[in-house]
């Protein structure tokens, strides 16, 4: 009988429509000093060339398979690579990005040092507006595994991005596949790892950078456009999710976790004003409430937030004036 050999790690890569970029992306996985690996290309019902250019990868070099689904988005890309993965190590790699030649074997390493679940490391940021530059997030090897540690080693917003997706990690497979990517429009990798985290694995932080990170000018990561309702509710669903899970810990942890949902809260507010949709204001009052009074009373609240939540809890017919003199304001 033949035994297969299991690789070490499996890199998961989701892609749709991305032939501009996927062969820069497989390139750099090519090129790893560290081998044994697997590579599931997971084509999310793309319609341009990127299929037949994964393809020809899988012909090549037999560590790399692609998989198809109807187009369903990143994260259900996703939950199918992890079913299919066999590695001991998950790797998430966007299909825009790519990794330096050492990535794995450098993950890998800090990984087995202490017996890390969880490898978070420094990105490299490379935009159309600046020459490339590493992140420095981490200056210092960092282990925690509790809540206090994970806000300040993993959630917190540096550099204006949340360093909550799952690239640039390396996760054990047993965590990696505790949960599954939610059918969200938006945040839906930032919840993943939200719910890992709720495992309270052990989480190393390392002073490393080798996750290409392509940040370009129609990226959507960042501010979330208040004309899309439906990523504005996902982002808010997030942010919640972080208040509730993070308030317990106090402190200073207490007070930005509210203020990112209130200022949440307020931009959803504001994305009915500007759509002028008087019927989902109204709609969704009963959800936008939840857990918004507890928040509006901590402190260090910004102040426009603050006033607006205030009227919208006090006279939410006088906030809804307010909110539209506003935007007709900004159109003039």
């Amino acid at each position: 009988m033949v035994i297969e050999k299991k690789p070490k790690i499996s890199v998961i890569v989701p892609f749709y429509n991305a032939e501009a970029t996927l062969a820069r992306c497989l390139d750099s996985l090519i090129v790893q000093t560290f081998a044994d690996f697997e590579a599931l290309l997971i084509d999310d019902g793309s319609t341009d060339g990127s299929a037949v250019i994964a393809a020809g990868y899988a012909r090549r070099d037999g560590r790399f398979r692609v998989l198809r689904q109807d187009n369903s988005g990143a994260g259900a890309a996703r939950n199918l690579g992890l079913s299919e993965s066999a590695g001991a190590y998950i790797c998430f790699l966007d299909a825009d990005d790519g990794l330096l030649p050492d990535y794995l074997e450098q993950m890998l390493t800090w990984a087995l040092r202490d017996g890390a679940d969880l490898v978070v490391s420094n990105p490299i940021l490379v935009s159309d507006r600046e020459a490339p530059r590493a992140l420095t997030w981490y200056g210092t090897y960092q282990l925690t595994r509790d809540k206090a540690g994970y806000y300040e080693l993993a959630l917190r917003e540096r550099d204006g991005m949340q360093l909550i997706p799952p690239w640039g990690k390396l996760i054990r497979a047993e965590l990696a596949k505790s949960s599954k990517f939610p059918n969200m429009r938006f945040c839906e990798d930032a919840a993943y790892v939200l719910r890992l985290l709720e495992n309270r694995p052990l989480l190393a932080a390392v002073p490393y950078a080798g996750y290409r990170y392509v940040q370009a000018e129609t990226s959507q990561t960042g501010a979330v456009p208040v004309t899309d309702p439906a990523r504005v509710f996902s982002a808010l669903t997030f942010n919640r999710q972080m208040y509730r899970r993070y308030r317990e810990v106090g402190g200073r942890i207490r007070r930005e976790v509210a203020n990112a949902y209130a200022k949440r809260v307020y931009i959803v507010l504001l994305a009915f004003a500007k759509n002028g949709d008087e019927k989902g204001y109204w709609d969704s009052r009963e959800t936008l409430t939840q857990d918004a009074g507890t928040a509006v009373r901590e402190k260090g609240l910004e102040g426009k937030v603050l006033a607006i939540l205030r009227l919208y809890s006090a006279s939410p017919k006088a906030c809804w004036k307010a909110l539209r003199a506003g935007m007709i304001c900004l159109k003039k």
